[in-house]
């Protein structure tokens, strides 16, 4: 009866064993980015907010554009943060948020610095968005 219950506990502890060896199996290692948004102090936020149908942050590396919803915090100029994880282990990513009206009209925009790819790290992102909306003066902000 003991011999039964070794063989299995022998089975385990090689089992055991192989997994934590990794068995040359690669590991994949990720890079994650925290993106924080928040509306220029330039632009009119109580006008832009009545407009706002969606905020979203998009993620451009060398290989895709990746895109999601950004939950916006209505009334107030820190619209909200989003996460982005990576398993490239080289190159950069580019974030850009875009606020748009009910109709995807773009009303405002903010773009980063392409960001390098940090295997293993937490990268934080701070982008401030401004108003891509023609100006009364009839120029575009920023142009």
């Amino acid at each position: 009866m003991r011999r039964a219950r070794a063989f299995p506990r022998a089975a385990l502890l090689v089992l055991s064993a192989l997994a934590t060896s990794g068995c040359g199996v690669e590991e994949t290692t990720y890079s994650y980015f925290l993106i924080s948004a928040t509306i220029d102090q330039s632009v009119d936020d109580d006008t832009l907010l009545m407009r706002l149908g969606k905020c979203a942050v998009e993620a451009t590396t060398s290989i895709r554009i990746e895109g999601r919803d950004l939950p916006c915090h209505r009334g107030e100029r820190k619209l909200g943060e989003a996460q982005f994880t990576t398993n490239l282990t080289a190159g950069s990513v580019k974030f850009s948020v875009i606020l748009t009206d009910i109709n995807l009209r773009q009303l405002a925009r903010g773009d980063s610095a392409p960001i390098g790819i940090a295997p293993g790290k937490t990268v934080p992102v701070s982008i401030v968005v401004k108003s891509t909306e023609p100006q009364p003066d009839g120029g575009v902000p920023g142009g």
